[in-house]
Formats: C-alpha cells, sequence, structure tokens
C-alpha cells in the first residue's frame, strides 16, 4: 500500500475481513486486552491501551462455524452502514458479543466478568 503512513503508535491490518474487525472490537477481545497490555493511566477511566505488536499478535482469533461469522459480518456491515449513534447500534454490539461469547466457548460465570458484573 503506498501513500499510507503511520508511527509506532498505531496499527493497520490491511484486510477488508469484517468478521475480524468484529472480533477485534468485541467486549471480550478488549478485556483480554486490557489484562494483558501496558496502559497509560485506568482504561476503564479514559486511560489508553499501550497494543504493542507482541501482545495484538496473540489475539486469539477463533474461526467459528460459517453461520456465526456470517452473523457478526452482517452486524458489522450495519454499523459500517449505518454508524454507531443510531439506536439500533447498541444491540448489534450486543448481539456480536453474544456470538463471540459462544464462539469461545464462555461459560455464564466468565461472560459476567467481561461485562463487570
Amino acid at each position: 500500500m503506498s501513500g499510507a503512513y503511520i508511527n509506532d503508535l498505531a496499527f493497520m491490518i490491511p484486510t477488508t475481513d469484517l468478521y475480524l474487525l468484529g472480533i477485534l472490537n468485541s467486549k471480550l477481545i478488549w478485556f483480554y486486552l486490557k489484562n494483558v497490555c501496558s496502559t497509560l493511566g485506568n482504561p476503564e477511566n479514559r486511560g489508553r491501551l499501550m497494543l504493542y505488536t507482541s501482545d495484538v499478535s496473540k489475539i486469539p482469533i477463533v474461526d467459528p462455524i460459517s453461520l456465526k461469522r456470517i452473523h457478526v459480518e452482517k452486524l458489522v456491515n450495519n454499523f459500517l452502514t449505518y454508524g454507531s449513534n443510531i439506536p439500533e447500534a447498541a444491540g448489534w454490539q450486543q448481539e456480536i458479543d453474544r456470538i463471540v461469547y459462544e464462539i469461545y466457548g464462555l461459560t455464564d460465570e466468565e461472560i459476567a466478568l467481561v461485562e463487570g458484573h
């Protein structure tokens, strides 16, 4: 890709994989990153995660059966088409998170931990 320049504080994954986009933006993966990455401040209160390649490259990406993958892709496409500032967006995110929990085989107790309950 020519004409695109980023510094060592930014990440770019040159792909159009909507499933990957959904997984990387799920509560589960952000919970994982908050527990493995260095932080600037409190990540629960406007702090920032230091996303280094060594941490990001270890994110466990599970490839589910195609129906779940297609469902996540459709929900992510809704975000890209309509944006995140409409009432339906919260439901789309909850559905993505629910599917991700299923794909990764989380128990109710593990989901409660991720959700902060």
